[in-house]
């Protein structure tokens, strides 16, 4: 009698098209953050779908020579929407004509500057009060030497962090079931979903370190120097984001006082209602934290997110906002 697997029972006794609709959110949002020059947004999301019918047929339908995964038709569903969604963008966005490392880089170095413009995590990494400069994050991300230790750089003697700093930087407690597993996964580095999984389970600081340990990696798989993966990333990362260097940098608005900055407040709130570009700039403008905004306005903070996103993806494609930025700036 062949055993029946134990997540079959996982999967929804409904029609695709019944299960695809539950994910129409998550497939919307996740296909939000990745519109750029070259990706429609109907393209991603239809990739998202294409992911949720792949993990359906995986556990329906599956092809002799593949195995069931050990995890739920849920946890599946979203690991293949995401990859599905990520990969469209990294193939087809036409800003992105550089080697699949660079591109990755790029995203990796996103995500540390995101955590870092929390003045809490800014704090924590650097030991000092106050939010952390751009340059200190540059000179943080050319220090090879300060990241996550893996257990061979452990057994080698070329740890910066001890056993005991990793574990404290591991939110959740020792006697947690999944304590260990993080540990390993921080100690091993594991790729994928478990990345994903580890990283949302350490502090700002560890998420930090943690994420710079792919950036290490990529230069040691390239068999490239560091400091010059770094050089090519954040080269790649300027072109692309110029608007949002010039949005992440408060001390050069004044709202109040600038005429200039009046049109340029009148032109977002005409592309994106006053109500999401308020949002907007209380996140890059007051330095607000999303759950600062969250509070302000009763919303969620994975909405703030979204709306912010929104408003960086619209005012970055206006010739006309860009054209006021740039004459303001000048």
């Amino acid at each position: 009698m062949v055993k029946k697997h134990k997540y079959l029972d996982t999967v929804p006794d409904e029609p695709i098209e019944k299960i695809i609709e539950g994910y129409e959110r998550l497939i919307y949002i996740h296909s939000m953050r990745h519109v750029r020059d070259g990706v429609e947004l109907e393209d991603l999301i239809e990739e998202g779908r294409r992911g949720v019918v792949e993990a359906y047929q995986l556990y329906t339908n599956p092809r002799p020579e593949q195995k069931l995964p050990n995890y739920s038709f849920h946890q599946s569903c979203l690991y293949k929407l995401r990859s599905n969604i990520f990969y469209y963008c990294l193939n087809n966005a036409s800003p992105l004509k550089t080697p699949i490392y660079v591109q990755r880089g790029c995203m990796h170095v996103g995500q540390i500057f995101k955590i870092l413009s929390n003045q809490h995590a800014a704090e924590e990494l650097f030991g000092r009060e106050g939010p952390a400069t751009e340059q200190e994050i540059k000179e943080f991300l050319y220090d090879e030497t300060n990241r996550l230790p893996t257990a061979e750089d452990i057994k080698k003697g070329k740890a910066r962090y001890t056993i005991d700093e990793i574990k404290s930087m591991i939110v959740r407690k020792e006697d947690d079931k999944y304590f260990d597993q993080i540990l390993d996964g921080v100690l091993h580095h594991r790729n994928g979903s478990r990345h994903s999984f580890v990283k949302n389970s350490l502090t700002d600081k560890g998420k930090v370190l943690h994420i710079k340990n792919k950036l290490y990696f990529c230069a040691e798989q390239n068999q490239m120097k560091y400091k010059r993966v770094i050089d090519l990333i954040l080269s790649a990362r300027v072109l692309v984001s110029d608007l949002d260097s010039g949005f992440q940098k408060p001390s050069s608005f004044n709202i109040e006082l600038e005429i200039a900055r009046r049109q340029i407040i009148q032109r977002g709130r005409e592309l994106v209602g006053e109500y999401r570009f308020n949002i907007f700039v209380d996140s890059v403008l007051h330095d607000l934290t999303y759950g600062k905004i969250a509070e302000k306005y009763g919303i969620k903070k994975s909405k703030v997110s979204d709306i912010i996103n929104q408003c960086l993806n619209i005012l970055r494609s206006d010739e006309t906002f860009q054209q006021l930025y740039k004459e303001y700036i000048v």
